[in-house]
């Protein structure tokens, strides 16, 4: 299904039926193309290598002319997928640039005590859960860093990702934040949408999980 919504020029429909729809290219494509590529992992199929391949050269493209936060945590994550299936290290250096550009929004000397370590949101500089989809992408790039023995980068992306999940962490519900709640049995453990927020969703407390457990693997949390 993923494969049929590629056109010519290597972009995805965004939606099934619409031809030519591209709402949510900031989101969707990156989903899709990491879906293919886990897919290829686990099945070696070839044609979702290639149609991961095709698409890559047209977002790279977008994204340099288009630059947003969203867009960096899925691609990250399916450059890493391409550069361990091809050893091309412009799928590296692609991530890199995105990377660096992310963390010029992380909230580090001069901020909130209760923000350090998150990522501001656009013009409004809001800091919420999104931080943690950020630090799936920078964990992705941090791992690029490695493979490519790229030491300084590597470090930065490494403290980055400690800070970051400082921030993260202040988000879960607590037994004592629980106790303030409605339902605290089912909020309990939870992650919330901001500091601010008590609002949960399962899409929040993945990410998060999700990004805790890039960076364990990764070996750079405890």
């Amino acid at each position: 299904g993923i494969v049929a919504q590629q056109q010519p020029d290597g972009s995805y429909r965004t939606r099934f039926g619409r031809s030519g729809t591209t709402s949510g290219i900031d989101y969707y494509p990156g989903e899709a193309m990491l879906a293919l590529l886990q897919a290829h992992r686990w099945l070696n199929e070839p044609a979702y290598l290639a149609s991961a391949l095709r698409a890559f050269p047209y977002y790279r493209r977008y994204w340099r002319g288009h630059r947003t936060t969203a867009f960096v945590p899925w691609h990250a994550q399916a450059n890493l997928l391409l550069y361990e299936a091809t050893r091309d290290p412009q799928y590296a250096t692609f991530t890199f640039q995105m990377a660096d550009w992310l963390l010029r929004r992380q909230m580090t000397d001069g901020a909130l005590p209760d923000e350090l370590g998150g990522f501001a949101l656009g013009r409004t500089r809001r800091i919420t859960n999104s931080s943690a989809v950020f630090l799936e992408g920078v964990n992705a790039a941090y791992r690029l860093a490695v493979l490519r023995k790229d030491r300084r980068r590597a470090e930065r992306y490494a403290a980055s990702i400690r800070l970051g999940t400082r921030f993260v962490l202040q988000t879960q519900v607590t037994e004592e934040f629980a106790r303030l709640l409605r339902n605290p049995g089912l909020a309990l453990g939870g992650f919330t949408s901001s500091l601010t927020s008590p609002s949960q969703r399962n899409d929040y407390t993945q990410h998060a999980v999700l990004a805790l457990m890039a960076a364990l693997d990764n070996g750079i949390l405890p």
